[in-house]
């Protein structure tokens, strides 16, 4: 039979599960393409067939390979491999669910997080800001999430964080653009009441950083020493409503 043409943002086409689902969809109309397409909002596989197909993967192999540190052994293994530290359930969710749709393994082969303390990750990212300031260079998130192994969200807050200092921080398409300029930032301050405000703000703004930080970090450490059985059990669980949160 012939499919429908639609969209499911914020997801990849093998996410779909390959067996028959509930399915949330609006309809809408393409017009770069000039036709109607749906809007997957959400997708519940029907429980017997998710969990026969999760039974089905698990019984033929060990379909989760804990590599975590390690190097991969074996020959002919073709899993799917998760190189970096999730932070969430969700993140690791992901991963499973395709594995289960494409009856493949899957590889937990991330290594042991970095435990880089809050402060020194700050001198980090002020070492950087200074470089791109003087330079005149351009940097993508991507490159600051590798530089400083922080997520999109929490580079954010660092550049937030910069920016109460006194660091301007313009955002492009190319990228982020960071520079400084100590004159006009040391006249913002006209009396001490306004000093002591944007005092404050530098602290507020340095303070959500650093948590963000070591929660990342806390969450890292956990799926790093979160057992297999662990991993196994809650992705055979949770087949709830794929795209609504669940409680």
């Amino acid at each position: 039979s012939m499919g429908f043409p639609g969209i499911w943002w914020g997801h990849y086409q093998d996410e779909v599960p390959k067996v028959r689902c509930n399915a949330v969809v609006e309809l809408d109309y393409n017009n770069y393409e000039k036709r109607p397409e749906v809007r997957l909002v959400a997708v519940q596989p029907c429980q017997e067939n998710y969990l026969q197909s999760c039974l089905q993967v698990s019984n033929q192999l060990d379909w989760i390979l804990d590599c975590r540190g390690q190097e991969l052994q074996g020959e002919g293994l073709t899993p799917l491999m998760v190189y970096e530290c999730p932070t969430s359930w969700d993140e690791l969710q992901v991963w499973c669910r395709r594995a289960i749709q494409a009856e493949r393994q899957l590889a937990i082969a991330y290594p042991r997080p970095k435990q880089l303390s809050a402060q020194d990750t700050w001198k980090k990212l002020l070492g950087i800001a200074k470089f791109l300031s003087r330079t005149g260079q351009w940097a993508t998130l991507v490159q600051l999430q590798e530089k400083l192994d922080l997520s999109d969200r929490t580079v954010e807050l660092g550049l937030n964080a910069l920016s109460a200092i006194g660091f301007e921080v313009s955002h492009q398409d190319c990228g982020v653009q960071i520079s400084w300029h100590p004159k006009e930032w040391s006249s913002h301050g006209t009396n001490v009441a306004e000093n002591d405000a944007i005092a404050l703000r530098a602290r507020c703004a340095n303070a959500i950083f650093f948590a963000a930080i070591e929660e990342e970090q806390f969450r890292r450490q956990y799926f790093y020493q979160v057992p297999l059985s662990t991993i196994a059990a809650y992705n055979i669980a949770g087949y709830g409503m794929v795209g609504i949160k669940q409680d």
